[in-house]
């Protein structure tokens, strides 16, 4: 059997924090980059806890900006936008989702290599029920498909895939 993973919380606040770290790594990948997100049970401290991933192929960041990720108002360069995407966001998105992880006593931690892509990983303690579903692959958004903008109103479609 597997484990359906529960995250006890505040579905809203939780469901702020993987909106805007997903938005992020969209926002932030080219036209034919991916986006892929992983969730896995793990032990932390040992307690049962979920880890969840948002990697990226999107233009990265450089160690500079790297250190400054999760302080308000903070934005890496914003001519590198130009790449990706015409949007700007306030810099608050990061303070917020840690704010978020904090609050439901996480963790959360960015990796990322300039012109290689992010990669953000989040542990939230986990409720545990035991069910015989089959096993999901993790989602994938590719840029620049038909899954890229779902158009005003409608959620955006995930694929499965299997990770890079």
């Amino acid at each position: 059997p597997n484990i359906d993973l529960k995250l006890p919380g505040d579905s809203g606040q939780l469901t702020r924090l993987f909106t805007n770290l997903i938005g992020n790594a969209i926002q932030y990948t080219p036209p034919h980059g991916a986006v892929t997100v992983y969730a896995q049970p793990t032990k932390h401290q040992g307690q049962p806890w979920v880890q969840i991933r948002v990697e990226d192929t999107g233009i990265g960041m450089d160690k500079t900006s790297l250190v400054h990720v999760f302080d308000r108002f903070y934005r890496a360069d914003p001519s590198r936008l130009k790449e990706t995407s015409q949007e700007s966001g306030t810099g608050l998105g990061l303070a917020i989702a840690k704010v978020i992880v904090d609050n439901h006593r996480g963790h959360i931690e960015v990796a990322s290599e300039l012109n290689r892509g992010t990669t953000v990983t989040v542990l939230l303690p986990r409720a545990i029920v035991t069910t015989p579903k089959s096993e999901v692959p993790p989602a994938v958004v590719q840029r620049g498909s038909q899954t890229d903008s779902p158009g005003p109103g409608r959620s955006p479609k995930f694929s499965a895939g299997s990770p890079r």
